[in-house]
């Protein structure tokens, strides 16, 4: 008899987790889980799922890379073994790879998640093995040669000797053409030979090392080359005791670190089955539930896990409670009952097992000891056994163990056998689960059972929708109605003889009670109801298609009519700062001239122009307008310079600019005290004329090249009066965003900061408010 988790195929969806896992260790965890019935182990389990998801979400998965198996290599550098440059490089890799959890867990804790703050300051890196290894060890596995001095002296030695020996070997060549059989060098037992012909071999001495099949040819060390290629044998022994020596001291290290690694290790294993869990939830769209103490199954739009997401059709299943300890579940063959209880029972199972649920909204789910299923036919010819042999023999089982921690699934109820003597044990075996005070979901049917559902008050009726128009079943289950078998309409679609069909339904008409025909009659208003809906759906679907279309449009039209004031800024902006350059040249001419050389022309022209560009300007700030005094001293923003009144007239002034007199309004003017020049040019002014965003870019930048370019933004918000700015120096290692707190908590016109919200970029952005 095959168990429960067998049945549900609890192993796929844990197979689907284990996918998502780096290391080995997180997969076998994963494949290993069960479900638990300790409340506050599975509570604090998806307690630590739910933390992980929402890291997910909120800063994608914990970058868990080349995360190897290091334990057998670190247990062979405690025995006293060298590790080879693999094992190394491999370990190396995981302190790499413990850097970037480290800091992807410092964003955790400025989140709220407790739960891996403990994981955040438990990693410890382990930088100086890191740095090591990198100096010595290649990505290739090769020991590089400033792994110390002596072997790149070695390698250099190597490359003169192989030189040299490739030098004489190549003169013997060129002067020996004749006695060799071929002009290519080769090599043989780790030595570089020439090929002789075999009347020549003894011509050259030193050392035969081989000969060709044919014993035509002999492969010769000459004599002179012998003690060279001797002399290179011995620097290649050395560089071997010298990779030796260089590997033993990276294995100290190793040795030295290896609490700390086995740690790191173990505490990366854990990070990577918890965010193997939850990638799977985010794949699915899944919540984490939240457990109740009592017996109870509330799951809204609950899909299964295993069936494709584009097709799945959720349902909302509810077990519990003094009137519905029990469902029973009819409806036609194929649509959907026996789905529904896998889902049930699935669901169920992966929540005892601290995982993420398929479900669209939140979920509540009470604590079982045990889950009791009884789904499938599982006839044996081996044991004899019918269907319902087969059925029987797992509610005996099931009737033996249940208890009022149980939750028990049963597919056809009943069924296999006569239908009165089915029907009847169906409603013994009811009637004796709920004195055991356990959750029922089970499957039928029989048309008696119904009815004894609708007498009970502890069984709820609930069915399987059916579209009689299409022929097709809806999948979709729901409460207070039992549903039709439909096997009429069904043996009639497949051809049965439509007379013997008449005939069935005459006697069924002899049969029915008037329980029976209550029941058909709440049917079809169920399923009038459910057409309803269906065109109250569709309708609702096109009314929010037109919604959606007329605000897109809404949209484009705002849009348009932003683009066209941004424009008309620009333009504005652009004609008034032409202007007030050609006035600024005039007056300082005026200065600088007899009031004879000034021309009076193209003063008029430039004022007018400036004057006609000001009464379009959009959105201008209002100011409090002041009672200036004869005498008083101003300054006058559209020329940029200082003035004084030299007469009140009414609501108007006769401002002296140089040697140019003006007649200005009050709202033209603002006082002295309020602006500073600087090189003839205001401040203020300026800050005016120039486009200042309310944002400033770091990203990419060194921290030598943003700080100053921070300062300047900071200073030129403050002068355009911004309230507050963004900064965006982006996530990365968090240096650069702590660099440029530091540099704000120093400055004194800075009121508060905070890290970006949703939308304004996250941890990867700081809004600056300004006092």
């Amino acid at each position: 008899m095959r168990s429960a988790s067998e049945v549900l195929e609890f192993g796929r969806v844990l197979e689907a987790i284990a996918a998502n896992a780096v290391t080995t260790s997180a997969k076998q965890k994963i494949l290993s889980l069960v479900m638990s019935n300790d409340y506050y182990k599975i509570e604090e389990e998806l307690s630590q799922t739910d933390e992980a998801l929402r890291l997910c979400y909120g800063y994608g998965r914990c970058p868990i890379e080349n995360v190897f198996e290091i334990q057998e290599a670190i247990t062979r550098a405690n025995k006293g073994a060298t590790l080879n440059c693999e094992e190394l490089y491999r370990i190396a890799s995981q302190a790499y790879g413990i850097n970037k959890v480290h800091d992807y867990l410092g964003f955790a804790k400025e989140s709220n998640v407790e739960n891996f703050h403990y994981l955040a300051n438990s990693l410890h890196p382990v930088n100086e093995l890191l740095r090591e290894v990198n100096r010595c060890i290649s990505p290739n596995l090769f020991v590089l040669d400033n792994a110390s001095h002596a072997l790149a002296s070695i390698r250099k030695s190597i490359v003169s000797k192989e030189a040299e020996v490739r030098h004489k070997l190549e003169t013997y060549v060129k002067n020996n053409s004749e006695k060799l059989s071929d002009s290519l060098i080769t090599m043989r037992n780790d030595r570089l030979v020439i090929p002789v012909k075999n009347s020549y071999k003894y011509d050259f001495g030193g050392i035969i090392h081989d000969q060709s099949d044919s014993g035509q040819t002999f492969f010769v060390e000459p004599g002179d080359v012998v003690t060279v290629n001797t002399q290179l044998q011995v620097l290649v022994h050395e560089e071997a005791l010298e990779i030796e020596r260089i590997l033993s001291e990276l294995t100290n290290l190793v040795r030295e670190n290896s609490e700390v690694l086995l740690q790191n290790f173990n505490y990366l294993v854990e990070l990577d089955f918890l965010f193997a869990k939850a990638q799977y939830g985010k794949d699915i769209n899944g919540k984490v539930a939240t457990l109740s103490k009592e017996q109870e199954v509330c799951l809204i739009k609950a899909r299964h896990p295993l069936l494709e997401a584009g097709k799945v059709v959720a349902n909302d299943l509810l077990v519990g409670g003094k009137e519905n300890k029990q469902v029973l579940i009819t409806g036609p063959n194929t649509g959907g009952k026996t789905v529904a209880l896998k889902t049930l029972g699935l669901i169920v199972m992966m929540n005892q097992a601290g995982l993420v649920i398929p479900v669209d909204f939140e979920a509540k789910l009470g604590i079982f000891d045990d889950i009791y299923v009884d789904i499938g036919d599982e006839q044996s010819i081996e044991q004899s056994l019918s269907t319902f042999s087969s059925h029987l023999s797992k509610l005996v089982s099931i009737t033996n163990n249940v208890n009022a921690k149980s939750l028990v699934l049963v597919d056809e109820l009943g069924g296999g056998t006569d239908p009165s003597e089915g029907e009847a044990l169906a409603m013994a075996i009811l009637n004796y689960f709920h004195s055991k005070d356990c959750l029922v979901v089970a499957t039928t049917h029989y048309s008696n059972l119904k009815s004894f559902a609708l007498e009970q008050g502890y069984i709820t009726n609930a069915s399987m929708l059916f579209d009689p128009e299409k022929f097709q079943p809806l999948y979709r289950l729901i409460y207070g109605v039992p549903g039709k078998s439909y096997a009429f309409m069904i043996s009639r679609r497949l051809g049965l003889n439509d007379s013997i069909i008449k005939e069935a339904e005459n006697y069924q008409k002899s049969f029915q009670t008037e329980s029976d025909l209550l029941i058909t009659k709440l049917q079809q208003e169920i399923e009038a109801a459910d057409k309803k809906e269906q065109e109250l759906l569709l309708k609702e679907a096109e009314l929010q298609k037109q919604l959606e279309e007329s605000d897109k449009y809404l949209k484009e039209v705002q849009q348009e009519k932003q683009d066209l004031i941004v424009k008309s800024h620009e333009k504005i902006d652009e004609l008034v700062e032409e202007a007030t350059t050609k006035i600024n040249k005039i007056i300082e001419e005026t200065t600088i001239k007899p009031s004879s050389e000034v021309k009076l022309h193209e003063w008029i022209a430039a004022k007018k122009k400036l004057e006609d560009v000001a009464i379009f300007e959009i959105d201008e700030e209002k100011k409090d307008v002041h009672d200036y005094q004869v005498g008083e001293t101003v300054f006058v923003p559209r020329l940029n310079k200082i003035g004084r009144i030299t007469r009140k007239k009414g609501e108007e002034y006769s401002i002296s600019v140089g040697k140019v007199s003006l007649t200005m309004a009050a709202s033209e003017l603002e006082k002295h005290e309020q602006v500073k020049e600087k090189g003839g040019v205001s401040i203020k002014a300026a800050a005016k004329s120039t486009a200042v965003k309310t944002e400033c870019n770091l990203i990419g930048m060194h921290i030598e090249e943003a700080i100053p370019v921070l300062q300047k933004y900071l200073d030129d918000a403050l002068l355009m009066h911004y309230p507050e700015v963004r900064i965006i120096h982006g996530c990365g290692t968090g240096v650069l965003r702590k660099a440029v707190h530091e540099y704000l908590d120093k400055q004194r016109f800075v009121k508060s900061y905070r890290l970006g919200g949703a939308g304004e970029g996250g941890v990867g952005a700081t809004v600056v408010y300004f006092k």
